[in-house]
C-alpha cells in the first residue's frame, strides 16, 4: 500500500481513509499514527476525508491549472504583434524589432521576456556558425620526403622521486617519417639549436634516411620566434645539408598531427607503465620502446605495396617501400647513397 512520490493514487487515498476510520475511529491521534505509517502528513489525511463522499471518483486528482490567466504571460494579441514584426521586418535585428513593438505598438514586456517568447513561438532562428575549412594535408609518399619533428616534456610522474628532485628537466625529441610512419626518439636534458642538430644527425645515422623536408613548429629549439625571418643556427645547418626546413603556421597543431599522435601513444603505453631511476635508464628503456613500436605496433592506414596486406607495422611498410625503390617503382632518399637492403638491415 505504501507509495512513493508526491502524487498519490485514488486507491491509496481510499485505503488510507478506511484504515483511519475502521481501526482508529477518525480520531486525531489515529490520524497521526496513520500518517506516520504511510509517510504522509496528518493534515493531508484530513483533507482527503473532506473530499471523500464514498466513491473513488471523488479522490481522483483534480486539475491544478489556475482559473485566472497569469498577468506575466503573453496574451494572444501580443503574440500576434510579435509574429507581425517578424513577418514585416525579417531583415531587422532583435533589438530593433523590440523597439518597433515598444514605441509603435505599445508593447510593454521586457526585452528578456520578448526574447523568450520568440523562442516559444519558434520565430528566432539560431545563427549557424560557419565551420572552419581545413586545407587538405598531403603526406609524403617517398621515404625521407618529409619528416615531422617535435619536442615534449617527459612526465614528472615517470621518474623516481629520489632522482627527480635533483631539479633536472628532461625532453623527448621525436621524428616521424610521413611515408613509412617510422619513428625515432631520443632524450636530452636541455633543448636548443645544437640539441636539435644532434638529434637530426642521430636520426640520419640510425635510419639511414636523408630527409628532404623537415617540418617543425615555431619553438625556440627550431627557429627564432621573435623574428622568424632572421637567420638561425638550425636553419643554416639545414641549408648547408640541402634540407628544407618547413615551419607550420602558429596555432595549427593539426598540421603536426602525426608526431602529436606519437606523443599521446607514448604517454599511454610507455610513460604510464615505467619508472625511471636515472637518465641513462630513461634512454635505455626508450630505445627499446622505439624498436618495439616500429616492429610490432600496427597502423590502421598502412598498407603493404607488394602483398596488399593492411594494418602493418612501420618497419613492414619501410621494408616494402625500400623493395619498390630497388625495383625503380618508388623513390627512397637514403643517407649517403646507401643501398636499400643495407639501410633496412642497419635500421632493423
Amino acid at each position: 500500500m505504501l507509495e512513493t512520490g508526491r502524487k498519490k493514487s485514488a486507491t491509496f487515498k481510499q485505503g488510507a481513509l478506511r484504515l483511519w476510520h475502521e481501526q482508529f475511529g477518525r480520531t486525531i491521534q489515529g490520524a497521526l499514527v496513520v500518517a506516520i505509517m504511510l509517510g504522509i502528513h496528518a493534515r493531508t489525511l484530513q483533507t482527503w476525508d473532506t473530499q471523500y463522499d464514498g466513491t473513488l471518483e471523488s479522490l481522483l486528482a483534480k486539475s491544478s491549472r489556475p482559473h485566472t490567466p497569469d498577468r506575466k504571460q503573453h496574451t494572444h494579441e501580443e503574440d500576434d504583434l510579435i509574429r507581425w514584426v517578424f513577418e514585416t521586418y525579417p531583415d531587422r535585428g532583435m533589438f530593433e524589432k523590440f523597439g518597433i513593438l515598444r514605441y509603435d505598438k505599445g508593447y510593454r514586456r521586457s526585452k528578456e521576456g520578448f526574447k523568450k517568447r520568440t523562442h516559444v513561438l519558434g520565430l528566432k532562428q539560431k545563427r549557424v556558425k560557419p565551420q572552419a575549412t581545413r586545407q587538405t594535408y598531403h603526406c609524403a609518399t617517398d621515404i625521407g620526403g618529409k619528416i615531422q619533428i617535435d619536442v615534449k616534456y617527459v612526465p614528472v610522474e615517470s621518474f623516481c622521486k629520489t632522482y627527480w628532485y635533483r631539479g633536472k628537466r628532461h625532453y623527448q625529441y621525436t621524428a616521424k617519417d610521413e611515408a613509412s610512419k617510422v619513428v625515432f626518439r631520443y632524450w636530452y636534458i636541455e633543448i636548443g639549436h645544437d640539441t636539435t642538430i644532434d638529434f637530426v644527425q642521430r636520426f640520419m645515422n640510425k635510419t639511414r634516411i636523408y630527409p628532404q623536408v623537415i617540418q617543425t613548429d615555431n619553438g625556440i629549439e627550431f627557429c627564432n620566434p621573435a623574428n622568424p625571418n632572421k637567420a638561425y643556427k638550425f636553419g643554416k645547418w639545414c641549408e648547408s645539408m640541402g634540407i628544407e626546413h618547413k615551419r607550420v603556421r602558429p596555432r595549427a597543431p593539426h598540421l603536426q598531427g602525426q608526431v602529436e599522435t606519437i606523443h599521446r601513444v607514448d604517454n599511454e603505453n610507455f610513460y604510464s607503465r615505467n619508472k625511471f631511476k636515472s637518465f641513462e635508464d630513461l634512454i635505455e628503456k626508450g630505445i627499446e620502446w622505439t624498436e618495439r613500436h616500429n616492429k610490432y605496433c600496427t597502423h590502421r592506414r598502412l598498407k603493404c605495396d607488394i602483398t596488399g596486406m593492411r594494418d602493418i607495422s612501420p618497419l613492414h611498410k619501410f621494408k616494402s617501400l625500400l623493395h619498390l625503390a630497388k625495383q625503380g617503382k618508388a623513390t627512397a632518399h637514403i643517407y649517403k647513397d646507401a643501398k636499400p637492403e643495407l639501410a633496412y638491415e642497419k635500421f632493423h
